[in-house]
């Protein structure tokens, strides 16, 4: 392979037509130009110039060479721009995964905190559930996860975390439900009936975990990370969930459901997420410093 500085110095010793022009058109001495060229014709057992008081000329190796060498050296300024406009993309761009309470509030306000301070960062968001989020962390897939799980619970492995917020649940049953007047009410009054929860098919799922919590093994009749379908399905009397307080005042909004404290409530926490060992772009810290803060802003003020 052929030594890019000394095809450099052989196409300029052709644009200039002599050993001297080379060396000032390439900003080095006549000596160095001297030395790129012998080690060229070492290289290719051929002459390449020939020189004479007029100056240099290139032998018909030497045009074949120049030939191809300026197409390879085209060939790598382009892979130079094109990897550095790459580079700059990927350190202003921030992908991220975040579950769907998360979208209704947390999220937009960071990504609106993150635009004031980066106007050029660009945020690309898929709305998926934690198991699925930190699968694609670990892939490389994307840049950031918010995800949740229940406070004091083991942290995953192969991430870095942050805590963004830490929340009490609520209870949702029907409005007709038995317990819908109380004041609040014990997770464990609720072990009777059927349950919705977010789909479980790669974790037990937090609802789970929290009844199990209480003393008992609730009974999933529905899943889904929708929350209008959610909503919907408790309106009709068809189950009762739990809700983080990140969205209970939207779930109270809906007068066919009440939306009730529980006793001793277990809490979730909220978490952004990056993969361990790596090295997030600018950014993508300035990212999770914006979550953090709407995370504050939304605890002091609904939680």
């Amino acid at each position: 392979m052929y030594d890019v500085r000394r095809l450099r110095s052989l196409c300029a010793i052709a644009d200039h037509g002599s050993l001297t022009g080379a060396a000032a058109a390439l900003d080095f001495t006549q000596p160095a130009i001297s030395q790129h060229l012998a080690a060229l014709e070492a290289e290719v057992g051929a002459p390449l110039v020939r020189r004479s008081r007029g100056g240099a000329e290139l032998t018909a190796a030497g045009a074949l060479l120049v030939e191809h060498a300026r197409a390879a050296l085209d060939r790598l300024a382009l892979a130079e721009l094109q990897v550095g406009d790459l580079i700059a993309h990927e350190r202003r761009r921030v992908r991220l995964a975040a579950h769907s309470s998360s979208l209704a509030r947390l999220v937009p306000l960071a990504v609106a905190d993150l635009r004031r301070r980066l106007p050029d960062a660009e945020v690309t968001i898929t709305e998926c559930g934690p198991p699925k989020a930190l699968a694609k962390l670990r892939r490389g897939d994307i840049d950031l996860a918010v995800t949740f799980r229940r406070a004091g619970a083991e942290a995953p492995e192969g991430v870095e975390e942050r805590t963004l917020l830490e929340e009490p649940m609520y209870a949702v049953v029907p409005r007709a439900h038995r317990l819908a007047e109380a004041e609040s009410v014990e997770l464990a009054g609720l072990r009777d009936d059927p349950w919705i929860q977010g789909p479980s098919s790669t974790s037990p799922g937090l609802i789970r975990e929290l009844c199990r919590g209480a003393g008992f093994e609730p009974r999933i009749a529905f899943e889904s990370d929708d929350p209008l379908a959610t909503r919907g399905i408790v309106a009709a009397g068809l189950a009762v969930t739990l809700v983080p307080g990140l969205t209970k005042h939207d779930t109270a909004r809906d007068r066919n459901v009440a939306v009730l404290p529980l006793r001793d409530p277990p809490r979730r926490c909220v978490l952004a997420s990056i993969a361990a060992g790596g090295r997030p772009t600018d950014a993508t810290r300035e990212m999770v410093d914006s979550l953090a803060r709407a995370g504050g802003r939304i605890g002091r003020a609904t939680v």
